[in-house]
């Protein structure tokens, strides 16, 4: 994935059967702004090397068996679509998601059938457009 760090806009694998877990030079992907793994067998964490990708517009994550907490996510200031339910995400939801998103872009979140626990972040209260 290295090679492609600069280049590449879209990434979209959804609907497969691919198996494993995101790897660790994902995060040499500067450059993505739609990450699509839906619908697949993958497992395992989010990288920390995701934090490097703060051009991610998209990230579609959906129907997998992730696991751990997600709070990768609170580095990626431009994500305006959140969408990874169904997994076995925990934890505590990160409350710092939408910060650097401008008050007039649509957002989407959907956390929904993970292991999340404790309060929904009072941050989300205060993010114009949220749908979902």
């Amino acid at each position: 994935l290295g090679r492609l760090g600069g280049t590449l806009k879209v990434l979209a694998l959804g609907n497969n059967q691919i198996g494993g877990s995101v790897p660790e030079s994902i995060g040499n992907l500067s450059n993505l702004e739609l990450l699509s793994l839906d619908d697949n067998a993958m497992t395992g964490t989010l990288p920390s090397s995701m934090t490097s990708m703060t051009s991610l517009r998209h990230l579609v994550l959906s129907s997998n068996s992730f696991h751990g907490s997600v709070t990768v996510l609170e580095s990626m200031k431009n994500l305006t679509s959140v969408l990874i339910h169904s997994n076995e995400f925990s934890g505590e939801l990160p409350g710092g998601i939408f910060d650097g998103v401008s008050s007039d872009s649509s957002l989407y979140l959907d956390v929904g059938i993970n292991r999340f626990s404790g309060d929904i972040p009072s941050s989300y209260g205060n993010v114009p457009n949220l749908s979902k």
